[in-house]
């Protein structure tokens, strides 16, 4: 598991906690780290602590990592799956048919395109040589400018 990628995911606490194990090169660092967190790692169930932190702080890392992403809400997780399956077995037709239901639970973000900002409006211009349809013209005019610049890159957002 590359801990980089998550590094953004933990809470400033626990960065701390893997700052500290991963700079615990000698016995004494290692059992100061274990005084310090091993009770708190004990009770979030990761076993053999003062173990593992003598002689594989690599794996320590990997389950305080795991712990705080996935494990911490496991049972929240369990129950909404099982909340799924109550309602005519949803949860396994969605994991069975994970390609049809991935744009619903899975976050992919896109950037902005001049279509897509045109499919949001409509535009109702007024009557053909009014003083209403001249401003119209240079109104659409600067919204065509704007999505060019879209289109051109010059604006970085993301649409979900």
């Amino acid at each position: 598991m590359p801990i980089q990628e998550e590094d953004n995911l933990l809470p400033e606490e626990k960065k701390i906690m893997i700052k500290k194990l991963k700079e615990a090169d000698d016995d004494a660092k290692k059992e100061a780290f274990t005084e310090m967190y091993g009770d708190q790692l004990l009770d979030l169930g990761i076993p053999n602590v003062f173990l593992m932190a003598q002689q594989n702080g690599h794996k320590l890392i990997e389950l305080i990592v795991k712990h705080h992403i996935y494990y911490r809400i496991s049972g929240e997780i369990s129950q909404f799956c099982d909340g799924m399956n109550d309602v005519n077995g949803a949860w396994s037709m969605v994991t069975t048919h994970e390609d049809l239901f991935q744009r619903m639970f899975c976050y992919k973000p896109e950037m902005l395109c001049g279509d897509h900002v045109i499919n949001l409006f409509q535009v109702n211009y007024g009557l053909q040589g009014s003083n209403d349809r001249s401003l119209e013209d240079t109104s659409i005019f600067g919204w065509e400018l704007f999505l060019q610049a879209i289109e051109g890159n010059y604006f970085h957002k993301d649409v979900g």
